[in-house]
């Protein structure tokens, strides 16, 4: 797991763009609104479970530099961030979603694809990193948007409010 003391991440806006049922993967990506909780912060480092990282970069499309290790995202923001200061970072990805062995994760079942955000064998327990790039801390509480492109005759349920339907 991550500490909390240096970031929080106050939103997330995750896109499942696509689902490919016969191969259990997805392709995503994440805006993430990061802000620094110290002085002289010069790397994020977030949470992402064995996914392939296609880019990380500023939302004017400003490539960031990122080492990724298949469980830790580190991300050098392109100025270093004081207390209080924010970055907004978007990560594309890809793959095949983190099945807990026991129970969790994000499994695929014949025609549906779905989350728990929980794993019975996971540590620390909570798997948002699963799916997408997080800084997957309890304590971390942030806002959240999700936008799923389903394939034709399929739906997305979320939790929340939906705000439309296109």
């Amino acid at each position: 797991g991550l500490v909390t003391d240096s970031i929080h991440v106050e939103s997330y806006n995750l896109y499942i763009d696509e689902l490919d049922y016969s191969a259990q993967s997805i392709k995503g990506h994440g805006i993430l609104s990061v802000h620094a909780k110290v002085n002289s912060l010069n790397k994020i480092s977030l949470n992402l479970l064995g996914m392939q990282i296609d880019s990380v970069s500023l939302p004017n499309k400003q490539l960031l530099n990122y080492t990724y290790d298949g469980t830790i995202v580190r991300v050098v923001p392109n100025t270093v961030l004081n207390t209080g200061d924010s970055i907004v970072i978007v990560i594309k990805y890809h793959g095949k979603p983190y099945v807990d062995p026991t129970f969790g994760g994000f499994a695929f079942s014949g025609d549906y694809a779905f989350n728990i955000g929980v794993g019975f064998d996971a540590m620390p327990h909570n798997l948002g990193r699963a799916w997408f790039p997080c800084l997957d801390a309890f304590n971390d509480k942030a806002y959240y948007q999700f936008h799923v492109t389903a394939s034709s005759g399929k739906r997305a349920y979320c939790n929340g409010t939906l705000q439309k339907i296109d």
